[in-house]
């Protein structure tokens, strides 16, 4: 699996994959899911560049020229619906394609209006059929434990730990030290606002205070 994330171009071209191929003999080949590239990453920038690779081939076949962002937002789609099919069953869906696999009756696709509402209902339809063998396959195999080729020693496992704790522990003090920090930045805005309400209210009265004419100045004269 490690090749595949490595480079999955390189492993989808060593694929010899044929649209007359069951679905049984994919799955024996056991090649990886392709949401598999999104393993430790923060997006799923790397599963929907595999469905845009296909997706561009595909409509460049039957003659469409899809713009640079159609091709992106139909390859989200793909992945957002159907991130496990493995690059087998991804390549033999391209070759069922390109053969005619999906066509219905007498229907034929005009070369160059190849359209994304076509594409998606050909993966439904694919999908559809796929799943459905998938749960038979799949129902009589029972996952068998292996020892790995390379265990931790569990004086690796308790360093990870504590290497996992401290990180936590370190994570919780940056948000108590933020959420500390801005309780001060409240409390100090709050008192900068008294302040000017004060200076105000000072203001007000001085001028208040100056209005007022002083009555020991001007008396008022006797009749």
């Amino acid at each position: 699996m490690s090749a595949w994330l490595l480079n999955w171009k390189q492993g989808l071209a060593t694929l010899n994959i044929s649209a007359e191929m069951t679905f049984s003999q994919l799955y024996a080949l056991d090649t990886p899911s392709v949401s598999t590239l999104n393993i430790g990453q923060k997006s799923t920038d790397n599963g929907i560049a595999v469905f845009a690779a296909l997706i561009f081939k595909i409509q460049q076949f039957f003659g469409a020229k899809w713009e640079a962002d159609m091709i992106a937002d139909c390859a989200k789609v793909c992945y957002d619906e159907w991130y496990y099919l493995t690059f087998a069953e991804l390549a033999h869906f391209a070759q069922k394609a390109k053969s005619g696999g999906f066509k219905e009756g007498n229907r034929s696709l005009v070369y160059g209006q190849f359209l994304p509402a076509t594409l998606i209902d050909w993966f439904c339809r694919y999908a559809s059929d796929n799943l459905n063998e998938r749960g038979q396959y799949f129902k009589g195999v029972k996952p068998q434990w292996q020892e790995p080729e390379n265990p931790l020693s569990s004086k690796k496992i308790k360093e990870s730990v504590k290497e996992f704790e401290q990180q936590v522990t370190e994570e919780k003090r940056i948000e108590e030290q933020e959420a500390h920090q801005k309780r001060a930045e409240a409390i100090d805005r709050h008192n900068e606002m008294l302040r000017k309400q004060i200076e105000l209210k000072e203001k007000m009265r001085g001028r208040t205070s100056a209005q007022v004419p002083d009555k020991s100045e001007n008396p008022i004269p006797n009749e």
